[in-house]
């Protein structure tokens, strides 16, 4: 029995320490096969997921303590309202487009640096809709997941007051205030 204990032991280090690192591992780089989504690094990954440039940046930003990659929409990135920030996010995968798209679930992981709400729009079957709110004010990478029942990406209705805000994209996220930072955005078919 003695014999083996430091092999038992040595095994069990190896093993919490590769489950330390994979539990270190940002969500964003979990995807599953079907997934869409963007991980915003300096040249952004995208899958089946795009999103306008106009506004925003490539930004290393320190949150945690490491300096990590995430895009910034900051002061005066939406024209017409100083204190908005917002990112348009459009869905190219043709399977999730259209009355046919099946429930998804949304993850967004990102950092807001003002004491105010984060609101996320989106293109659903009865029109623009808000589907989630976060709130700001924390010094840390936040993750808002929730499920839209009814998406209809791919063919934003202008006709209503948060169509028109979705400015013909698929998911439209803002925030106010502080700078508005995200690091990755996934959509999972369910």
């Amino acid at each position: 029995m003695k014999k083996l204990l430091p092999n038992i032991t040595a095994a069990l280090k190896v093993t919490l320490t590769t489950l330390s690192l994979f539990a270190a591992i940002p969500a964003a780089h979990a995807q599953e096969e079907n997934d869409v989504f963007i991980e915003f690094a300096e040249e952004p990954i995208e899958q089946g997921l795009t999103f306008l440039r106009d506004n925003v940046g490539h930004r290393k930003v320190n949150i945690t303590g490491d300096e990590e990659e995430a895009w910034i929409s900051g002061h005066r990135s939406v024209p017409e309202d100083e204190w908005k920030r917002s990112f348009f996010l459009r869905v190219t995968e043709a399977d999730l487009q259209g009355e046919q798209s099946p429930m998804v679930r949304v993850e967004i992981v990102y950092c807001h640096e003002a004491n105010t709400k984060v609101e996320v729009l989106a293109s659903t079957r009865e029109g623009g809709a808000t589907v989630a709110e976060g709130w700001g004010n924390q010094r840390s990478w936040q993750t808002l997941t929730f499920e839209i029942m009814n998406p209809n990406f791919g063919v934003t209705s202008l006709e209503d007051e948060i169509g028109q805000q979705l400015e013909s994209y698929d998911i439209r996220i803002n925030a106010w205030g502080g700078d508005f930072y995200l690091r990755s955005v996934k959509i999972t078919p369910l």
